[in-house]
């Protein structure tokens, strides 16, 4: 009885093994995900032209100021800048 224990013991310290080192290597890839996220885009530099040529476009889908719904998304697209940027200007 005592041989069998033993073995049924090991059993569970192997399967309690391979559990913490699909842990450890799953922290990793959380780890890997969060130095990437963390990590800037670089900016890119728009000339007062590519800014002006933004503004108008947004003039132009202006109505009584407002742009409609969409408006930013389409100017940032045509212009292959981020919406963020299409907003600050």
């Amino acid at each position: 009885m005592a041989l069998e224990e033993v073995e049924a013991t090991n059993d569970i310290d192997e399967s309690y093994e391979d559990n913490l080192q699909e842990e450890v290597e799953g922290n990793n890839d959380i780890e890997n995900f969060e130095a990437k996220s963390r990590e800037r885009k670089k900016l890119r530099v728009l000339s007062n032209e590519e800014r002006m040529s933004i503004y108008h476009e947004l003039l132009q889908k202006s109505v009584d100021g407002q742009l409609r719904k969409g408006a930013t998304n389409e100017v940032a697209s045509s212009n292959s800048v981020p919406i963020r940027t299409v907003q600050r200007i």
